[in-house]
C-alpha cells in the first residue's frame, strides 16, 4: 500500500513537504493557522500510538466508509469537522511553530517502529489495522499540508 505512514520512506516524504511549511504560510481553507494545524496532527498521531481501546468490529457503514475514504477517495474533504478534542484553535501560540514542527517530525518517525496493535477506533472507519491507520495517517497528514500548499 503505499503513502503510507508505516513505510519509513514516506514518512521521509512528508518530513520532507513539512521543511516547505512556515510560519507565515496562509491556509487555503479551514480555521486553523499553521502551528496550530501542527498542533492537531501532533494530537492526532500521538493518540494513534498510545491511545488503548477495546478492538471492535467494525459496522457495515464503517466498512463502506473505509473503502471510500481510504482506497477509493484520492483525498480527504475540505472543511470536515473533526473530533472536539482534536480542535487546536487558539490553544497554542503562532511563535511555537519551531516546537510543533520538530515534535511533529518525531511523531511521524515513531510510527513506521510501532509494533503493537493499533486499537484507537477512527471516528469515521471504526477499528483499523496498523496498516489502515497508516494510510489514514498519511491522508490526514496530506490533507492538511495541501491545506498550505505544500
Amino acid at each position: 500500500m503505499k503513502n503510507n505512514l508505516s513505510d519509513p520512506a514516506s514518512v521521509q516524504q512528508v518530513c520532507k513537504r513539512l521543511d516547505k511549511l512556515t510560519q507565515g504560510h496562509k491556509n487555503l481553507w479551514g480555521r486553523m493557522n499553521p502551528t496550530e494545524m501542527l498542533l492537531h496532527c501532533n494530537l492526532c498521531n500521538t493518540q494513534l500510538l498510545e491511545a488503548h481501546y477495546d478492538v471492535k468490529k467494525p459496522t457495515a457503514k464503517q466498512y463502506i466508509m473505509k473503502l471510500l475514504g481510504l482506497y477509493l477517495k484520492p483525498h480527504f474533504p475540505k472543511n470536515r469537522k473533526g473530533a472536539t478534542r482534536n480542535d487546536t484553535a487558539g490553544t497554542v501560540l503562532a511563535i511555537d511553530f519551531d516546537e510543533q514542527l520538530c515534535r511533529c517530525k518525531a511523531i511521524l518517525n515513531r510510527i513506521p517502529r510501532h509494533r503493537k496493535p493499533i486499537t484507537l477506533p477512527h471516528p469515521v472507519f471504526g477499528s483499523l489495522t496498523n496498516k489502515e491507520w497508516g494510510r489514514a495517517a498519511w491522508k490526514h497528514m496530506d490533507h492538511h499540508l495541501r491545506q498550505f500548499g505544500v
